[in-house]
């Protein structure tokens, strides 16, 4: 494990996207750990936590699959705030695809990868429910959009599997932590496990 460790260290800093070397890092340790043979990722951006997953699962074929549209219409979906809509509205978000895939490529994980262009609402029914063993949900964070991810995507994570919600303190306008009323319904079926880097909760499907 410290070998990748130390890859990923090396790598994320050239890859588009938020995710810390600690959140990375617990990505790593979990997935070493318990095996997922399915991972999937809500809002994948340029890869930065999914290429991390990635290389983790091809120490044993795992598989990961990402969701994102990278489109600026579904980035701004409900989002209020203006600084937010101005940032995302001018994001040039068929580079962040390309980058996304040219890293895929670039770090050999191919194979254990499979990106869908799309809402994440338009392909639950890819999955079958108890399917996934472990759910990152970093997408849309406005109530709206997170509470929608969070109801259709827990009935597909198997008991016992694991699911990383990130930005659980996501402000827009005057609304703070637009993403309680997903986590609230979630804590319902769920353990807390950890909190990664003050924003990112783990959780265990009881």
């Amino acid at each position: 494990m410290t070998e990748l460790l130390e890859k990923i260290k090396t790598i994320l800093p050239s890859i588009h996207g938020w995710c810390s070397f600690e959140k990375a890092s617990k990505f790593i340790e979990l997935i070493l750990k318990e095996k997922p043979q399915l991972c999937v990722e809500i809002g994948v951006f340029g890869g930065s936590s999914l290429i991390p997953q990635a290389l983790a699962l091809k120490t044993y074929e795992g598989k990961i699959v990402g969701i994102d549209p990278w489109k600026n219409e579904a980035a701004l979906e409900s989002m209020i705030d203006e600084t937010h809509k101005d940032w995302w509205a001018k994001l040039d978000l068929e580079d962040i695809y390309k980058h996304c895939n040219e890293n895929i490529n670039k770090f050999g994980v191919k194979s254990n990868c499979t990106l869908i262009r799309d809402k994440a609402e338009n392909v639950v029914s890819t999955f079958l429910d108890g399917s996934i063993d472990l759910l990152h949900i970093d997408g849309n964070h406005s109530e709206e959009l997170s509470y929608k991810d969070a109801t259709l995507y827990l009935p597909k994570v198997k008991s016992g599997g694991f699911i990383f919600f990130d930005d659980i303190y996501w402000t827009e306008g005057d609304n703070y932590a637009t993403t309680r009323k997903a986590i609230t319904y979630l804590l319902v079926e769920c353990e807390k496990i950890d909190i990664v880097n003050s924003d990112c909760l783990i959780l265990r499907k009881k």
